[in-house]
This record gives C-alpha cells, sequence and structure tokens, in this order.
C-alpha cells in the first residue's frame, strides 16, 4: 500500500522513525517533512497517510495540525494512522486527540507511541536543567519502541 508518512521532527528521532515505517512498507511508500518536502508531494497518489511527530511542551507541532486541517478531506478517503515521539507513554493518544481533528483521529486505524531519545548535550544548560527536573534524571533517556513501529508497517504493507 502507497503510504505517505508525513512528520515533522526537532532533534531527528521522529525523522529516523518516519523513514524506518517508509521503508518498512516499501510499495512507493515515502516520509516527508511537513516543513521541507510535504509541499511537492500529491496526496492523491497515495494510498494511505501516517502522520507523526514529537511532542514539546506537551504539544506536537503545529505544522502538522495546519496541514491535517487543510487535507481533512483527502485523509478521511484514506487509510490513516498516527505516530508520536515523546516521553509520556501514558498520555499520547490525548496528545494525539488534542493535536488533530476529531473526525481524522476516529478515522485511524493507528495509533502508536514510538519511543522517544533525550540526549541533553544537545540543549543549552538552561533547558538541560529544566529537562532534568522534569524526568527526574541527568542520564540521557532512550526509549525505542520497535514493536510500535513493526506494528504500523505491518498495518500498511499489502
Amino acid at each position: 500500500m502507497k503510504t505517505l508518512v508525513v512528520y515533522a521532527s526537532k532533534k531527528g528521532f521522529t525523522q529516523s522513525i518516519a523513514l524506518q515505517i517508509a521503508e518498512g512498507i516499501k510499495d512507493g511508500s515515502k516520509a516527508v517533512n511537513i516543513k521541507r518536502e510535504v509541499a511537492s508531494c500529491n496526496l492523491g497518489d497515495y494510498d494511505a497517510c501516517i502522520i507523526g511527530g514529537y511532542v514539546h511542551a506537551g504539544k506536537m507541532a503545529g505544522a502538522l495540525r495546519s496541514w491535517c486541517i487543510k487535507h481533512t478531506q483527502t485523509l478521511l478517503e484514506k487509510k490513516l494512522g498516527f505516530f508520536i515521539c515523546g516521553l509520556d507513554e501514558e498520555n499520547y493518544e490525548k496528545t494525539i486527540g488534542d493535536a488533530f481533528p476529531a473526525e481524522l483521529v476516529k478515522h485511524a486505524s493507528e495509533i502508536v507511541h514510538a519511543g522517544a531519545r533525550l540526549v541533553l548535550k544537545d540543549y543549552n544548560p538552561i533547558v538541560q536543567a529544566i529537562l532534568k527536573k522534569i524526568t527526574k534524571s541527568d542520564q540521557d533517556l532512550f526509549l525505542d519502541r520497535p514493536e510500535a513501529v513493526k506494528k504500523l508497517i505491518e498495518a500498511f504493507s499489502s
């Protein structure tokens, strides 16, 4: 099933997940960055769409929401899935529900938490201090969820 994977990535982890999904589905599937590449894609050329992004301060990238609102009718005609990358595993479905139009979330066949990576040196000292307080740790965090990625690949493979 030819699938367009639309993503927003800040530090590269979400991009790596999107690429894994598109490569795993094959069938001419493609991963595109919401800010750089999505404008060059014709959604009508795809059978399905998977939308994913990172969580920053409890919210997903606004560009993803705007794109979804603009393409709601077309997305409702396709197989649809969502993935989220972030540290809050317990509330990922609520975050997705808050970030996207309700009819799209309801239409989605798969919604998964795809993991998270937090590498403290990627942030300035002030943000590092805040992140250490939030996570209650001074260590980098790696939360890989290969089973979630596999679930999306299997659900969207022909």
